[in-house]
């Protein structure tokens, strides 16, 4: 179950944008807890062994996932990436008053989504490789800000088109 991430996110929603009810609380709690929920239901009226499913449950959220290797060009490629990404997120932290509140906590949400991914992919041992690429979602939002509001318009014109580069080249290495 890929929730113990997502659900992370979802309360981090909750208390920055709206004031935390017990009962708001609650009905994410039951919508986390639903799938599992379904699918204990679909075993059990099917007569397969609920155990199995509890082992399955616990291997799949505790147990190590396999390792995926990059190669040296994806390294320097994501080294590249996450160098323009610590400079946008000074930028946009710097220029974070500034913003309209609904905007400034999106940007929020966006910067703890960031973090609590990061967090999983570090902490939790069966958290999979294929996590980097889920934070492409916030840091994208965060790298067009700092492209769209930097004084200097050189230097993330240039980070742009490196990033570019990088990734046809990455793409173009994958099919060979």
């Amino acid at each position: 179950f890929p929730s113990h991430d997502s659900g992370i996110i979802v309360f981090i929603g909750i208390f920055i944008f709206r004031s935390a009810t017990i009962r708001e609380i609650i009905i994410s709690l039951i919508g986390l807890i639903t799938p599992l929920l379904i699918t204990i239901a679909v075993y059990y009226s099917s007569g397969m062994d609920i155990m199995a499913l509890k082992q399955a449950v616990l291997f799949n959220l505790f147990a190590g996932s396999g390792k995926y290797s990059f190669s040296a060009f994806q390294i320097t490629g994501l080294s590249l990436i996450l160098l323009v990404m610590i400079v946008s997120i000074f930028h946009l932290l710097a220029l974070l008053n500034n913003k309209k509140i609904k905007s400034r906590k999106t940007f929020m949400l966006l910067l703890w989504s960031l973090a609590a991914v990061t967090g999983v992919y570090i902490f939790v041992p069966s958290a999979s490789e294929e996590l980097i690429w889920f934070i492409a979602i916030p840091l994208s939002y965060i790298i067009s800000h700092y492209l769209i509001f930097s004084r200097n318009r050189i230097v993330p014109e240039i980070a742009l088109g490196t990033i570019f580069i990088v990734i046809i080249i990455m793409q173009v290495l994958n099919l060979i």
